[in-house]
């Protein structure tokens, strides 16, 4: 519905129909009659968008090689500026309709899994659920003992026992040149970069 071509099409469809019979069985021939023009219209839209993105995309690819070995001319660079937004709306445009046919699809089969899905969580749950704890030998089923005696469980389990580690120092170990040391920091050159990708 967002093509500019759509309600002519849609017009055009509605307005030349010829049918014969009673109300209902017209109106239900006149949809059929739409929704496949809209189907047909719609497939050969689809192509083109197709084939426009493919061109777009080469245009943009041969415009990056250029940019390697040249300086690109201002009518390139603009070139370059609205072929990448075309590919955006293009892109766009056949995300939209992928979740169209998501939607149409999980309407007419359903969530087949959708039950068993909830039963798997709400066991889960069941599982994971703490119902009460011993605590000092006594049965307790009140949430805040039950924080209180696992935080303080974990708070124990974590404790770290020494101010300080000791620090690991020795000349045994290997250490890295000076020169080494600042490569680590230094920004990929683009020969890097090219034999990574």
């Amino acid at each position: 519905m967002l093509k500019k071509d759509f309600s002519i099409v849609f017009d055009n469809a509605w307005n030349n129909f010829h049918g014969f019979g009673v109300p209902d069985k017209y109106f239900q021939m006149k949809l059929k009659y739409l929704k496949g023009t809209l189907k047909e219209w719609r497939s050969v839209e689809v192509q083109k968008e197709c084939a426009t993105l493919k061109r777009t995309r080469e245009l943009v690819d041969e415009l990056d090689v250029a940019t390697e070995t040249r300086k690109l001319t201002d009518l390139e660079i603009t070139t370059w500026r609205e072929s990448k937004v075309r590919i955006r709306e293009l892109e766009h445009v056949a995300k939209l309709d992928l979740q169209q046919k998501a939607k149409v699809k999980w309407i007419s089969d359903g969530d087949e899994n959708t039950r068993f899905f909830h039963g798997m969580l709400k066991n889960n749950q069941r599982k994971n659920k703490i119902h009460g704890l011993i605590i000092n030998g006594v049965w307790s089923s009140e949430p805040e003992n039950i924080k209180k005696e696992v935080f303080d469980f974990f708070g124990i389990k974590f404790h770290e026992p020494w101010p300080d580690r000791p620090k690991l120092i020795s000349p045994l170990f290997k250490r890295l040149q000076p020169d080494q040391s600042s490569t680590l920091e230094s920004s990929f050159s683009i020969d890097e970069i090219k034999k990574a990708v």
